[in-house]
């Protein structure tokens, strides 16, 4: 059998196939990007979804002939004999860990060049060559980049909701829909010289984890949709954004794309500067990179991914 496992910061899922391609047995979990929750509860939503999968396709982790791991996460945090020791699997059996940018793409097609974006709660790009990751822009995090993604789009939002409050700038739907997204009372009574929720919204930003903005952006989409200028200006900027990752990994092949603020913003009626870079490109949608791993995952061992088109044409 073959496995395939897709680690992510909010979910992880096992997919077990035949030498054919065709899938036995699926099973869920939670988090397992150690980056971004830690080794231990990583490798424990690892071997939990596996441990279920193998059960429900009757099957144990010697009957594996192939794995392929795709994750968001630093391939420095767990080795990968203590990775595969860890998950019951057969030591001499191959194992390949992937980016899960790499894997979203093998997900959409067999071809070995190309590019792929994601726009979800961050943002990242890369030029695919020879069926391996050659460049790479974006995905730097919070702090430092996930331009033009969801918590890019949340801390806009942000901003824009603060400059309202303060009257030093426009008003704007964000506004009430913040408030209504953490539970806040529009209570503009001043105090110390500011209106009292405004105090309440900087406390809470600065005191909550920050990516948890990213929860702002399907509001700023609504908003936008009926016609806030100040929420139409952060999608068309967001947009603007991906439309440089797009071009910064332009070249042949398919563009493979994924992500909810892909799906929910550039899908319907992309930005100017967006149309342009997708102008003329085939572009392919992808919803995570499970697919894909399992398609690595067959190729390693030479079988067929003939069966995996149609579980493409659906995910689609």
């Amino acid at each position: 059998m073959v496995l395939a496992l897709d680690a992510g910061g909010s979910t992880t899922r096992a997919l077990v196939l035949d030498p054919a391609g065709r899938p036995l047995a699926r099973a869920g979990s939670g988090p397992g990007n150690p980056s971004a929750v830690g080794v231990e509860t990583a490798l424990g939503s690892l071997r939990d979804a596996v441990t279920r999968a193998l059960a429900e396709a009757d099957a144990t982790g010697g009957d594996v002939r192939s794995t392929v791991l795709a994750t968001a996460g630093s391939d420095r945090l767990v080795p990968l004999d203590r990775l595969v020791e860890h998950l019951g699997l057969d030591t001499g059996s191959p194992f390949r860990r992937v980016s899960d940018l790499l894997a979203m793409f093998h997900s959409a097609t067999d071809e070995d060049t190309g590019a792929a974006l994601v726009a979800g709660t961050g943002s990242v790009a890369a030029r695919v060559r020879d069926g391996a990751l050659e460049r790479v822009v974006g995905g730097n995090g919070w702090l430092l980049g996930d331009a033009g993604a969801g918590f890019w789009m949340g801390r806009e939002v942000a901003r824009a909701v603060t400059s309202d409050l303060d009257g030093t700038g426009p008003a704007t739907a964000l506004t009430p829909a913040l408030l209504a997204e953490f539970g806040l009372v529009d209570d503009r009574r001043p105090r110390e010289g500011r209106a009292f929720v405004l105090g309440e919204i900087v406390d809470l930003v600065y005191g909550t984890d920050p990516v948890r903005l990213a929860r702002l952006a399907p509001a700023c989409f609504t908003a936008a949709d009926a016609g806030d200028p100040v929420a139409e200006a952060v999608v068309t900027a967001a947009q603007e954004e991906l439309a440089a990752l797009v071009r910064a990994v332009d070249g042949p092949g398919p563009l493979v794309v994924g992500g909810g603020v892909w799906r929910r913003g550039a899908e319907g009626s992309p930005a100017p500067g967006l149309r342009a870079a997708l102008a003329g490109r085939t572009v392919l949608p992808a919803e995570d990179g499970l697919l894909g791993a399992a398609a690595l995952a067959l190729r390693a061992i030479g079988l067929p991914t003939l069966a995996l088109e149609a579980l493409r044409r659906g995910a689609r």
